[in-house]
């Protein structure tokens, strides 16, 4: 199927240093595209650059810093995870030039991979955000950099793209064996994925929608239903719920113990480690809870990369990036 074709797989991003300076960079770059935050006013970049995040650079700094602290990192996870993940990768397709991107902040980016593609004679790339779900905030900001990053290589021949991939059974059962490790039925599963804004649901987003869905085949792979969350907010607008915290809130009050699972992730980052194992551990502790678990993400587990080689990379759907 792949013959004489790239894969791109893209990846979120981060600070390329822990440092005032590089996250500063990282938070203008990721909340300065539109597709973030959904069309910000004309001054929102006056407003990131001058006050912003001239504010709220230091408190994620803080945050990754207990986060190094805490886990004896010495690079930001997601970055050291997706390079072992595409080395495995490449080791389980050795005859397919396979690429990583970053959308924002770190190295490399679309333009330095795409140019690679072309350097080695490749006439054809498939596009494969690594985003279970699909969303404009995620899978949709990736189609749109990579149509203008193109324009700054010298990359002549076709783009295409794979939308989402958490209708795939085998990722869902991905998903499960790790929770299963972790999990028993007397325990409540908490699903929690990155949230978004209810105006981006009304709108035809599909993220909710594909949430749920993989909540189900999720669940009935373990033989539970799983209870959804989301996380993350930033700003002041409605996103969609219930809150992670909202949830943790209720089930502190019946429940000493329950398992957290972040399947909108593929790779560990400052939203799973930090934010679950720190922030919502400590709220859920605050409340009477005794015990919070969190699943890791699939991350580079020898499972998921040959899952994902040799039953979810040929069964998705591409089409071409128009």
């Amino acid at each position: 199927m792949f013959s004489g074709k790239g894969i791109l797989l893209v990846q979120l991003g981060s600070p390329e240093g822990l440092n005032l300076k590089k996250i500063g960079e990282y938070l203008y770059d990721f909340l300065g595209d539109p597709h973030t935050l959904g069309n910000p006013p004309p001054f929102w970049k006056l407003l990131l650059r001058f006050l912003i995040i001239p504010m709220s650079r230091k408190k994620s700094l803080a945050k990754y810093s207990r986060m190094f602290e805490a886990n004896g990192f010495t690079e930001m996870p997601l970055v050291s995870i997706s390079r072992s993940f595409l080395f495995r990768l490449r080791k389980e397709l050795p005859n397919i030039p396979i690429e990583l991107a970053y959308q924002y902040g770190c190295s490399p980016r679309l333009e330095e991979s795409i140019q690679k593609f072309s350097a080695l004679g490749v006439k054809e790339i498939c596009v494969v955000p690594l985003y279970p779900q699909r969303s404009g905030v995620t899978s949709g900001a990736v189609f749109d950099q990579v149509k203008k990053a193109i324009s700054k290589t010298s990359f002549q021949g076709q783009v295409l793209a794979a939308d989402g991939f958490c209708y795939h059974k085998s990722w869902a059962r991905e998903i499960a064996k790790s929770i299963q490790e972790k999990y028993s039925p007397s325990i409540p599963l908490v699903l929690s994925f990155h949230g978004v804004q209810e105006a981006r649901i009304k709108q035809g987003d599909p993220y909710e929608k594909d949430c749920e869905a993989s909540a189900k085949l999720i669940g009935d792979f373990l033989g539970v239903k799983p209870i959804i969350a989301y996380q993350s907010k930033y700003g002041k607008s409605k996103w969609i719920g219930p809150s992670l915290l909202s949830v943790l809130s209720e089930l502190s009050s019946e429940h000493k113990k329950i398992v957290v699972a972040t399947p909108a992730f593929t790779a560990d980052n400052l939203e799973t480690i930090y934010e679950i194992d720190e922030e919502a551990r400590e709220y859920f502790e605050s409340l009477g809870g005794k015990e919070l678990v969190r699943v890791p993400c699939l991350n580079d587990s020898e499972s998921w990369v040959k899952t994902f080689a040799h039953e979810i990379l040929p069964e998705l759907s591409y089409r071409p990036l128009e």
